[in-house]
């Protein structure tokens, strides 16, 4: 007698092959859409970081005068802080680089899919020395040799 088909073995086997290879596309898929989806991330933190770089050494917000930890060192926010002296932080909020024409209206973290709330999301710049650079090795921000520029976000709801 002559057999033309398969036998259901060889077909199970044929579907559990194609069932592993399936599972193993998908995991890789999946670890590839994440690593870009850090990357993005990395690129927009970069992107709002050298905006921020770039604008406001020369404009009237300014830079921290010392060293942050001084005794009685006070951090300024924009939009609403006034110059002031003894300045160890200054926060640049997002809605004021908006409104500066630095940033987008809209900015949404592509690792997380949230969109930044304008107005609580900032820059954080502080004044660096030899002494205090080891403590901001080790966080996500970028430093200009006598500046470190970290940003912070807050997300809306929703």
């Amino acid at each position: 007698m002559k057999n033309d088909g398969f036998t259901l073995v060889e077909l199970l086997g044929v579907i559990t092959i194609l069932a592993i290879l399936a599972v193993a596309t998908f995991e890789a898929l999946d670890i590839v859409n994440r690593e870009n989806k850090e990357k993005a991330e990395d690129i927009q933190r970069d992107s709002i970081l050298s905006s921020a770089i770039s604008y406001v050494p020369t404009s009237k917000v300014g830079l921290p005068d010392v060293v942050k930890g001084t005794s009685g060192c006070s951090t300024v926010t924009y939009p609403g802080g006034s110059p002031a002296t003894n300045v160890c932080e200054v926060r640049v909020t997002l809605q004021f680089l908006h409104d500066e024409g630095i940033v987008e209206e809209t900015v949404k973290n592509p690792k997380l899919d949230k969109t930044l709330n304008m107005a609580t999301s900032y820059v954080s710049i502080v004044k660096v020395t030899a002494a205090t650079k080891s403590q901001y090795q080790d966080l996500k921000g970028k430093y200009d040799g006598e500046y470190f520029y970290q940003l912070t976000e807050n997300y809306l709801e929703g």
